[in-house]
């Protein structure tokens, strides 16, 4: 086999591996660890440019500092704070969002790598044949 062809084939085959297990590492990577951790969950101000919990059509913050909201327990009901309340987000879209142009690159390599491997494979791809040395003839 040409030493070309065999190198094209060569390079195809690792991009493709290359580009297949970076992809892969993505789809294979478990779904709920997007969630904010429970020891990192938000208080509701913090979380106020993601989410906007109302109750009976008040904020939730605002409804917590006036000190309106109680919960009933063993003990009879208690007060709520702002530090009572606790948010936990999904987070996959800010994740895909910043994975987004490792992807692309990962999928251009993808693409080019299954093209070398069919050029290669084809015989499309071949060493240049010798000219004659010298200057070119002209006219």
């Amino acid at each position: 086999m040409d030493p070309v062809r065999r190198s094209v084939l060569a390079a195809g085959a690792l991009l493709v591996a290359i580009s297949l297990g970076g992809l892969w590492s993505w789809w294979a990577f478990p779904r709920e660890v997007w969630w904010t951790g429970a020891d990192r969950a938000l208080t509701a101000e913090a979380a106020r440019d993601r989410v906007e919990v109302r109750v009976r059509g008040i904020p939730l913050e605002e409804a917590l500092r006036a000190g309106t909201l109680s919960l009933a327990g063993g003990e009879g009901p208690a007060r709520l704070a702002p530090g009572d309340v606790a948010l936990r987000l999904d987070n996959r879209d800010r994740e895909i969002a910043r994975h987004l142009p490792a992807w692309l690159v990962a999928a251009a390599a993808l693409g080019a790598g299954v093209a070398a491997l069919l050029l290669g494979a084809l015989g499309l791809v071949r060493r240049p044949a010798a000219g004659p040395p010298g200057p070119a003839a002209s006219s």
